[in-house]
């Protein structure tokens, strides 16, 4: 049976009392009141450094700061605490200075920095980060892009970066592409950057490049998780994969002249668990949005590692995960295939499946998930669903975490996993922030934001204060102050306690320090993936796999075409389609005429209907999912086009069925005007009738917001297709003649007409038909000739392509920031960014 740990002591150097802590919970270091162990010091993070107990290793110090932890001149990110070990806290030569040692083991080692540095050394990992000598001309406000990793000399010609060994810098980073970027000297003496086609891009200054750029030095190349910095002909590297700070300044919303937020600030530290609660109407999901940058705030800033998020989202959005309250994934699918599919659209194509699917079972593991990963999301628990949410957001390794009401609707037994999940997340170094509902977990969250209405600001602090500072003795005794308490009461109260300025304005200080007046600026949205094309492999494979899991659903699509196809056969005249007899009646040949005309229409109306129906609800009933994937770079043109591949190869198979059955008893047509034969050509017309009828389908699909208004306007759309199609109702009236042009239905008329060579069978005299005395307007579109023919088809095709960039213009928009009017940023990261 293996022994316990033995207790850690810390002691802060040079005369601080020992501390001893049991090895079953962990031990923070930091400014934070609530921290184990307390160190009141500017550049140290509230949260600082932990230290854990690993199965089979012992105590390791991880650290969680912004400003470092060091063991002599080296910044550290993991340590084992083997022996007496002397750390300095966010600074290499004056900082605080903390001695950690296994109970047991005091009296292995010396009590000198010396010694415990020596001790320490041999235990880093591989990777560590060189001494600090080695930076340079770095300057301070570049500390906020991550831990120092090296510095790289530029050559003459050119360094090409990227993730494959035969790169002159490689960065082991899934997200990045095996040959991602080029820096090159030009003729005159300056630098370039070049893409080389990479999946998730390159960016420069938190906008990402197009091609080459020439750059100067203190440009900020950022690709993946680490980011270069030219200086003096060489490249700074550093990596953001550790903790990040994280800063909220005066954010406000506003619709008209109502608050949604207000004046929000507060700050967090890696390994931060944030929650935010407040009544309904307070702002909590608005604010989540803007800390997020999805729909950003009116005014004020948001600071990842004091970068603007909103400046610099693109190249943010992946160490930004963010969970909505909406699941963002299919149903239809296991657990491990539905992280699978996402793995192979955020990481690049040239990533090995092997590679890939490592990562899928890592964060499986992470989150406990491997029980159900083989199950699918439809009969897997709500808690389990909201995992496999997090899993997804896990994938890209973020340092930020956000939340929109992770616990909604679970049980109280799923809550509390749920937040305990998160809890874990945290003191893995990742911040976490979260909106909630649930007050019995809140001791495993380090600070609390309670929102009063009007998205302001009436508590931030540590849970265990909350209570007292509102003088409540339960938590729903605070829900009741914040709903009856008069506007703005809370909010004054907040801002002139000791609550707002030990725990909100004290870590702001330095950052508004640097805050310049408020200014203009744009987020902006995210560019089109070059590999566009592989993502358009992988939707097509998944559409596939979920259209595939529902059986139901597939019968049914597969169903109404050969009932359509059955009732034409049934109800319609027989042999309309056929020549009209010599010595026909004239009574026989009107009903044989209008008869030719009942039939292609109902050809053209139940292709029409089918396409329509196949694609009205496909981008809506997914805009949850849409959303977020939009949010990390998916390309409009492959999603929609994902949806046409599936969607209209099932349109032209029903179109096949329905001309087979809804022919069976006509007996013709013959010849069409362009193939021999007339069936074959009626089922091309059918289908290119089908395919605008589906791409119009996803056209309204893209621009509604819920699937039942869908559903409201597909009648709609399908009678006004009836009226304009021009067989059975005349469409000449001006104006009303115009409108008809933009009927899929109409045109997919006049090719129908054209094949089967109506004014022969109306009998009517025009387009060189023989006349039996009918006097009507002709219509050139109807002849039967291949250029009325071909002409026809092409407009039908036009009329697709027309709505098909209408729905992947419509796709463009979802799921990126909106403008702002006026933000505040922080001084020197606006001209960089």
């Amino acid at each position: 049976m293996t022994s316990p740990e033995p207790e850690l002591i810390a002691q802060i150097l040079p005369d601080g009392a020992e501390q001893r802590f049991p090895s079953d919970q962990p031990v923070t270091i930091g400014r934070d009141p609530a921290a184990q162990v307390v160190v009141d010091q500017g550049a140290v993070s509230r949260r600082h450094a932990v230290a854990v107990v690993e199965p089979g290793t012992g105590w390791v110090l991880m650290d969680r700061s912004t400003n470092g932890t060091f063991l002599g001149d080296q910044r550290v990110g993991r340590i084992v605490i083997s022996g007496p070990l002397t750390v300095r806290i966010g600074d290499p030569h004056t900082g605080v200075e903390v001695r950690l040692a296994p109970a047991a083991r005091l009296r292995d080692g010396g009590a000198g920095g010396g010694q415990d540095a020596s001790a320490g050394k041999a235990r880093f990992e591989a990777g560590s980060p060189p001494k600090l000598g080695q930076l340079g001309a770095l300057k301070a406000s570049h500390l906020g892009l991550g831990q120092f990793s090296r510095a790289i000399e530029l050559p003459t010609v050119r360094i090409r970066i990227g993730r494959a060994p035969d790169n002159d810098v490689v960065v082991p980073d899934l997200l990045v592409s095996r040959h991602h970027a080029e820096v090159r000297t030009s003729p005159d003496g300056r630098y370039q950057v070049a893409d080389l086609g990479s999946h998730n891009g390159t960016y420069l200054n938190g906008k990402r490049l197009q091609g080459r750029a020439t750059v100067s030095d203190g440009t900020v190349i950022a690709i993946g998780h680490h980011t270069f910095v030219l200086s003096g002909g060489r490249l700074e590297e550093f990596i953001d994969a550790g903790p990040a700070s994280f800063a909220a300044l005066d954010l406000s919303v506003r619709v008209g002249a109502k608050y949604l937020l207000k004046g929000l600030s507060f700050a967090a530290d890696g390994g931060d668990f944030v929650t935010v609660l407040g009544p309904t109407g307070a702002g909590k999901s608005t604010l989540i949005k803007a800390l997020s940058g999805y729909r950003p705030a009116d005014s004020g800033s948001v600071l990842y590692n004091g970068r603007d998020i909103y400046a610099s989202y693109q190249e943010l959005r992946n160490r930004i995960g963010y969970v909505p309250q909406d699941d963002v994934l299919h149903p239809q699918l296991t657990v491990r295939s539905a992280l699978r599919y996402s793995a192979r659209l955020r990481f690049p194509p040239d990533v090995p499946a092997g590679q890939r699917n490592a990562r899928v079972e890592e964060v499986i593991g992470e989150l406990g998930l491997g029980s159900c990963a083989d199950l699918r999301l439809a009969t897997v628990s709500g808690g389990q669903r909201k995992r496999t949410s997090i899993a997804l957001e896990l994938l890209t390794k973020p340092s930020l975490l956000i939340l929109d009401e992770p616990t909604s609707g679970l049980d109280p037994w799923y809550e509390w996993t749920v937040m305990e999940l998160m809890r874990k997340l945290a003191d893995g170094g990742r911040t976490v922030i979260a909106v909630t509902h649930t007050v019995e977990s809140l001791d495993l969250c380090n600070r609390i934001l309670f929102l009063a209405p009007g998205g302001q600001t009436a508590y931030f602090g540590p849970p265990a204060e909350s209570l007292a500072y509102f003088g409540a003795q339960r938590y729903k005794e605070i829900f009741n102050q914040l709903n009856h308490a008069p506007s703005g009461q809370l909010a004054e109260k907040f801002v002139s306690s000791a609550e707002d300025a030990k725990y909100v304005e004290a870590p702001l200080a330095a950052v508004r320090a640097g805050t310049p007046s408020p200014g203009s600026s744009t987020p902006a949205a995210s560019a089109a993936s070059p590999g566009w094309t592989s993502q358009l492999a992988t939707l097509v494979r998944r559409f596939t796999a979920v259209v595939a899991a529902d059986r139901r659903n597939m019968a049914l699509l597969f169903l109404q075409a050969p009932v359509l196809g059955l009732l034409m056969a049934a109800i319609l005249p027989t042999d309309s389609l056929a020549a009209i007899r010599p010595g026909e009646s004239p009574s026989a040949a009107l009903a044989h005429s209008r008869g030719a005309a009942q039939i292609i229409t109902a050809l053209v109306l139940g292709a029409t209907y089918l396409g329509a129906s196949n694609s009205i609800r496909e981008i809506v009933k997914e805009r949850a999912i849409l959303t977020r994937e939009r949010a990390v770079g998916l390309s409009p043109p492959a999603y929609v086009l994902s949806k046409v591949f599936l969607l209209g190869l099932l349109t032209v198979a029903q179109a096949a069925v329905l001309v087979v059955l809804g022919l069976l008893r006509q007996h013709g047509p013959g010849a069409g005007s362009v193939l021999p034969s007339g069936e074959f050509e009626l089922f091309l017309v059918a289908s290119a009738a089908g395919l605008a009828a589906m791409a119009l389908g996803l056209l309204i699909s893209a621009f509604v917001s819920n699937a039942d208004k869908a559903l409201t306007i597909l009648p709609v759309v399908l009678f006004a297709q009836f009226l304009l199609t021009g067989g059975l109702f005349s469409v000449n009236a001006p104006g009303i003649q115009q409108l008809s042009y933009l009927s899929s239905a109409h045109w997919g008329y006049a090719a129908a007409a054209s094949t089967v060579d109506l004014d022969r069978l109306t009998f009517d005299g025009c387009n060189h038909a023989p006349s039996g005395g009918t006097h009507i307007a002709c219509d050139g579109t109807r002849a039967h000739t291949v250029g009325a023919w071909s002409e026809d088809m092409a407009v039908l095709l036009l009329l697709s392509g027309a709505f098909l960039a209408g729905a992947a213009g419509a796709v463009q928009r979802i799921g990126q920031p909106r403008r702002v009017t006026s933000r505040v940023t922080v001084a020197g990261q606006s001209a960089r960014v």
